[in-house]
């Protein structure tokens, strides 16, 4: 690992971690939107426009008097108006996340990065892989049977413990394909699902 690889690995960690985090999104939005989102925003508007309305009768019944019925008032406005334009959020959200996606990923290579450069040794034996960095005087055994899905992506393997994790469990590096290939066989063999992301 050097590191140029390091943070050339920045791309696809990226991408496979936005993979996994539309995965997250897609499940999510299949099971809420049908049934409970068009419900959500109305019951959101109306709750919102009820505490507007016990808001300013407070008010009223209190003329005189310091009171934060007018603040209160306000938020529950601020409240209808954000569930009102609900559905037009989509895109802004998934932005930032997008963003925050990207910023992970170069966070995470960047540590990796300040490290190299150094050699990675793998071993594989019945659902473990060890890996050992005698520079660092680094050695992990993986069971790989705690492996829900991995992406498969150039000469790296992104595995993650959850089938819609967005946290990584273990970014793997190989400089040859037939050895990532072998892995990931080992991976799914052990039950992961496998995805691949485009070249």
């Amino acid at each position: 690992m050097t590191p140029e690889l390091a943070r050339a690995a920045t791309v696809p960690l990226e991408q496979a971690l936005w993979l996994q985090n539309e995965r997250l999104y897609e499940q999510l939005r299949s099971r809420f939107r049908s049934r409970f989102r068009p419900r959500l925003r109305l019951a959101g508007i109306l709750l919102a426009l009820v505490g507007v309305g016990l808001s300013l009768l407070g008010w009223t019944q209190d003329p005189g008097g310091e009171s934060s019925f007018p603040v209160f008032a306000a938020a529950f406005v601020a409240f209808a108006i954000v569930f009102a334009f609900l559905p037009t959020n989509d895109a802004g959200l998934r932005r930032f996340t997008r963003r925050m996606v990207t910023h992970r990923a170069r966070r995470m290579m960047e540590r990796v990065a300040v490290k190299a450069p150094y050699v990675i040794e793998y071993s594989l034996a019945i659902n473990v892989l060890t890996a050992r960095v005698e520079k660092l005087g680094f050695s992990r055994l993986l069971d790989l049977r705690t492996i829900r899905v991995a992406v498969k992506a150039r000469n790296f393997i992104v595995a993650f413990t959850r089938p819609y994790s967005t946290r990584p469990m273990r970014l793997l590096y190989f400089p040859s394909p037939t050895e990532r290939d072998q892995v990931l066989q080992a991976i799914g063999s052990a039950g992961a699902g496998l995805l691949e992301l485009p070249d």
